[in-house]
């Protein structure tokens, strides 16, 4: 096993064009000589069984020449760097067992670079796993062992570790395949690079990737006698354009497959998402697919009042991504979305209604949608709320000066330029303040002269606005915007099920009349109740604290009201809290609110509880009466008009 100077020293050698001396790499490492003869008699020995090379010269030096061709020894130090992790080595000895037909504990344990004892431990947490995938490991004596399922699940479990590996880093799993895979890398790129000729389509690098791995997946299975079986011929119509441009791109690189394989291949094409092409209708399937995502389009903009018909082009795109997800669905392909937690901080109330349409229409589909397609879907329907919505969110503001018009038309001015969506409704002098506050209602105050007000939030700047003044500003920009938009779409979202407070607020989950005065502080208590009954975590409460100081208060999107989460890892069981306080306090470190009532969300996954809480809470004056609750009785009094 080489350790990081080991690794260390050969990444210097094979940056190194020629020859270098021992003397060099001593002094590049700050060893001694003899420490680096002994590192290169320990990399000669880790790399005896590849096509690596260490020369080593007399009068010339070391040289240190590497080979594509190396085994899985080499990728998991090659990946480590320090030591092989059980991980790893579980992911690199599942892809043995599925890439290669027979084989025994001593050549997987040599193979490994570990003990027989180590690999048998391995092999047992691997049996585990794959049975939960439907993969059987079988171990007879004098035949070796090997898998046994159904292929579909078998190739789907490399699929897995394709996506984990390209998301988590865990290892590089690709040059393996393309060691054990019959053909190169360069001709899954031609044959797709035909299909996308054929067929007038891009597809997305990321598709691309994928493709190529899993068709270099395929011809290994095939190669070993492990073929599709269980395909639905009938559907395999010779008015297909897709399974026809897969063939004729087989045809022409001289490739004969099953019919079986040559629609699952096919299937994969379908599965991969495009960045341009003709939407083509193949079938009735297809057709449903359309009508079905035309009607989830319709949904969604009924729900954000959006009365514009939406570009062609826009809804094209989402009906072709659409597509491609509910192939990936029902051919049980994983959905990775890396953006995933930061849609769902971001963009909460658009997922929340992207997930009550998607779901509403999972019925007709067939399909789950997981909650990555979801926040998918979400960023589509971000797109589409802000081109559409006729609603407007940018903030109020006044500009207050101290009567000099040079200054506030400079002012006005350099903010038109700057910030040009910040909607300035009138200048005035201070002593205008409160009587422009009282007509216009304006959303904060930027003034250039030291001022207070009762009504409204006031932002001091220089005049000639330097970095600090615009940051600062921009900051109280995007909390109002957000804030305003989260608003609108908490009054127009609408559901179907209905929820009594006393379901989603349970009265040992609830605190009244709290006399705090620090934030993070109320964050503590009001998720103690959730911690002592073991719906949490106990650093789930730092967690949130976190988010607040690095994300801002964009949460408090109901006057005086935070609804405040963080990542679901902390999180045991689906779950709310209430603390309301004796008196608001200020709220957030970037830009700070007021808040008089801290509600702690907490999901392992999506669930309407929110929204439900929402619902009511926005009803009539609910808002401050909830404020006000002195008691659990006084909450359950509020209307559910």
């Amino acid at each position: 096993m080489l350790s990081s100077r080991q690794v260390q020293l050969i990444h210097y050698l094979e940056e190194k064009d020629g020859y270098t001396t021992i003397q060099e790499v001593a002094q590049f490492l700050k060893v001694s000589a003899r420490t680096v003869r002994n590192d290169l008699d320990a990399i000669e020995e880790n790399i005896k069984d590849t096509n690596c090379k260490l020369e080593r010269v007399p009068r010339l030096g070391i040289r240190f020449q590497g080979d594509e061709t190396m085994d899985a020894a080499w990728v998991l130090q090659e990946n480590s760097g320090l030591e092989q992790h059980r991980e790893k080595r579980k992911i690199v000895l599942i892809i043995l067992l599925i890439l290669e037909q027979h084989t025994t504990i001593e050549v997987l344990a040599e193979r490994m670079n570990v003990s027989k004892n180590t690999l048998v431990n391995d092999l047992n947490e691997v049996t585990a796993y794959l049975e939960k995938q439907n993969v059987q490991v079988i171990k007879k004596a004098y035949f070796g062992i090997y898998i046994k399922g159904r292929e579909e699940d078998i190739r789907n479990v490399l699929f897995h570790f394709y996506l984990k590996s390209s998301q988590d880093s865990i290892v590089n799993i690709t040059q393996l395949i393309q060691n054990l895979s019959p053909i190169c890398k360069e001709m899954a790129e031609k044959f797709i690079n035909l299909v996308e000729d054929k067929m007038s389509t891009l597809y997305a690098d990321e598709s691309i990737n994928e493709l190529n791995y899993m068709i270099q997946v395929c011809f290994k299975r095939i190669q070993l006698g492990q073929k599709i079986e269980h395909m639905n011929l009938e559907e395999l119509c010779q008015e297909n354009k897709d399974y026809l441009a897969v063939l004729e791109s087989l045809f022409e690189l001289d490739i004969e497959l099953p019919k079986e394989e040559i629609y699952y291949i096919t299937l994969l094409f379908r599965s991969a998402k495009k960045i341009s092409g003709k939407f083509l209708i193949e079938n009735i399937e297809d057709e449903k697919i359309v009508v079905i995502t035309e009607s989830i389009i319709r949904e969604f903009c009924a729900i954000t009042n959006i009365v514009t018909n939406i570009d062609e082009e826009m809804e094209k795109k989402i009906i072709m991504h659409l597509k491609v997800a509910i192939h990936r669905l029902r051919n049980h392909m994983e959905i990775e979305n890396p953006l995933l937690e930061d849609i769902k901080y971001s963009s909460s109330f658009i997922y929340d209604i992207a997930e009550h349409v998607l779901k509403l229409h999972e019925p007709l589909l067939g399909v789950k949608f997981p909650k990555e397609e979801i926040a998918y879907a979400t960023m589509y329907f971000e797109v589409v709320f802000q081109q559409y919505i006729q609603v407007e969110f940018n903030p109020k503001v006044i500009i207050a000066c101290n009567g000099g018009i040079a200054t506030s038309t400079l002012l006005k001015q350099r903010l038109e330029v700057m910030m040009p969506n910040l909607n300035i409704i009138t200048v005035c002098r201070v002593v205008h303040v409160e009587r422009e506050i009282g007509i216009h209602h304006p959303d904060f105050i930027i003034s250039t002269v030291p001022m207070k007000s009762d009504l409204c939030r006031v932002l001091m700047v220089n005049p000639m606005l330097p970095e600090s003044d615009i940051e600062k500003i921009n900051n109280m920009y995007s909390s109002i915007s957000y804030k305003k938009k989260n608003e609108y779409l908490a009054s127009r979202l609408e559901k179907s099920k209905k929820c009594n407070l006393s379901d989603l607020l349970q009265e040992e989950y609830c605190q009244f009349q709290v006399d705090l005065n620090q934030w993070r502080e109320a964050i503590k208590l009001a998720t103690v109740p959730l911690v002592e009954n073991q719906k949490v975590r106990q650093e789930y409460a730092d967690e949130m604290i976190h988010v607040v100081e690095t994300m801002g208060n964009y949460m408090v999107f109901i006057p005086e009201i935070a609804f405040v989460h963080a990542k679901a890892e902390s999180v045991y069981e689906n779950s709310l809290s209430l603390l309301v306080l004796k008196d608001r306090i200020e709220f957030g470190s970037k830009v700070k609110g007021f808040v008089k009532v801290i509600v702690v969300v907490a999901n392992t996954e999506e669930n309407s509880m929110l929204a439900d809480l929402i619902s009511i809470i926005t009803k009539g004056d609910n808002i401050n009466r909830l404020k006000e609750a002195k008691s659990y009785k006084d909450l359950l009094n509020l209307k559910d008009l």
